[in-house]
């Protein structure tokens, strides 16, 4: 029996008290609907570590993997772009300018 709740434990990703792959406010609400739980906790009702409680512990496991799901991906923001442009246009600028000098002179 222990075998089996260890197994689960290590399949799923740490905080997915829901088991769909995620970590998410959905797992939260399981953590909350759950806490305080002294014994007899499993980690369909919040215990993320296995050691038969809901605690503050388990809400920590929860809150450092959130959000992450497992098929999270890095996604820049557009506005990343527009901002690497305004920082790199007076050095653009500047630089055309020194050239256009250099020929005149």
């Amino acid at each position: 029996m222990v075998i089996n709740s260890v197994s689960v434990y290590n399949s799923l990703l740490p905080g997915d008290f829901d088991g769909d792959n995620d970590v998410d406010g959905a797992d939260f609400v399981v953590w909350q609907t759950h806490f305080p739980t002294a014994s007899g906790a499993s980690l369909a009702t919040g215990d993320a570590d296995g050691d038969g409680d809901v605690d503050g512990a388990d809400f920590v496991t929860w809150q450092s993997h959130f959000p992450m799901s497992a098929s999270a991906a890095v996604v820049p923001e557009p506005h990343s772009f527009w901002i690497l442009i305004c920082a790199l246009l007076p050095w653009m600028l500047r630089r055309r300018h020194a050239k256009s000098f250099a020929r005149q002179g």
